[in-house]
């Protein structure tokens, strides 16, 4: 996900924002918002009336009609991401990335703290051979 999907999704689903709203905050065009929110977005879908049986039923004849190969393979994956809940990005994935970056800064901080601790180790040592010579 990137930058502009994220503050699409966060001001749609965090801040309630409208769509036309988001189009004339971010000055983007407002069929790129819809699409984005029709991606990652259960509770846009769910107000739009994208239900998801449509959407499945769509894929399901994608899958089972289409001539082209590539086409059929893509609609069966996103069904089987579907049955598994992979397609609703939303905003839990944000709050998971969030989480996954206040870790690594604790990471950060501890690996800071046993430098600064070996550090003082190897000042004493040194300064133990310096007294004695």
């Amino acid at each position: 996900m990137n930058a502009i999907e994220t503050q699409i999704l966060t001001a749609y689903e965090t801040l309630g924002m409208s769509v036309e709203d988001i189009c004339d905050q971010l000055s983007v065009d407002e069929g790129m918002v819809g699409e984005i929110l029709w991606r990652m977005s259960a509770e846009y879908r769910k107000k739009n009336k994208i239900g998801e049986e449509d959407l499945a039923g769509h894929y399901k004849n994608l899958a089972l009609n289409s001539p082209v190969d590539s086409v059929r393979e893509r609609a069966l994956r996103w069904l089987i991401d579907e049955s598994k809940g992979r397609n609703d990005i939303g905003i839990e994935t944000l709050k998971l990335k969030k989480q996954e970056l206040k870790l690594s800064e604790v990471d950060v901080s501890l690996r800071i703290a046993q430098f600064n601790e070996s550090i003082k180790k190897t000042k004493a040592v040194v300064e133990q051979i310096l007294t004695e010579v």
